[in-house]
């Protein structure tokens, strides 16, 4: 449950934060004229960045100690295993 919940976290929000930081560097580079408006658009990436951070912290608490890493390995040789894959 606390991996699926990590996930869904990680697939809907951290994605859309990170889409955000973008959308703000885009923006930020067609403002360039505009002293007053980039101030604003890094505080709002500085924030942005800031969630993102504390959401990756959470993230870590939800998916424990062995983290997705370990999950994928095991993965990778359970497939391999039951589909007689052999690396040479």
């Amino acid at each position: 449950m606390r991996r699926a919940l990590a996930r869904e976290f990680h697939d809907r929000v951290a994605q859309t934060l990170t889409t955000m930081l973008v959308n703000l560097e885009n923006f930020k580079m067609d403002h360039v004229r505009n002293p007053s408006g980039l101030h604003e658009i890094t505080r709002l990436q500085e924030s942005t960045r800031d969630a993102l951070k504390n959401l990756r912290h959470v993230l870590y608490d939800l998916r424990g100690p062995t983290g997705i890493e370990e999950d994928f390995t095991s993965a990778v040789r359970n497939f391999m295993s039951s589909n007689d894959v052999v690396l040479s």
